[in-house]
């Protein structure tokens, strides 16, 4: 059984989240974001 990937997402200045692409990539490569 292998760990779960996870993200850590910091926002700065760009709060949306539909379409935020660097969240959209976060998204992509983990399987949990924090």
């Amino acid at each position: 059984m292998s760990a779960p990937r996870r993200s850590i997402m910091w926002f700065r200045r760009d709060l949306r989240i539909g379409d935020n692409p660097a969240l959209s990539k976060a998204i992509a490569a983990s399987d949990e974001i924090v």
